[in-house]
């Protein structure tokens, strides 16, 4: 598992969401999903829902799709 660094922006869900540009009850329910790797990943702090920025990035980066790529 990936360390929590103190340079890691932690993002409410209405920030996450500003950043890939969906609504925030797109990622709501992505988390009720349990689809691993179809949202990007999470954090509960109590009752509180975070996203590190990095780890949205690097979410964004995987799902990356080139021009002319096969999609199965």
């Amino acid at each position: 598992m990936a360390q929590l660094t103190t340079t890691s922006r932690m993002l409410t869900t209405e920030q996450a969401a500003g950043i890939l540009n969906v609504h925030p009850s797109t990622l709501e329910k992505g988390r009720q999903s349990h689809r691993k790797g179809l949202f990007p990943p999470y954090y509960k702090i109590g009752k509180a829902v975070r996203y590190r920025q990095v780890d949205l990035e690097a979410w964004l980066d995987a799902n990356k799709v080139e021009v002319g790529e096969v999609l199965l």
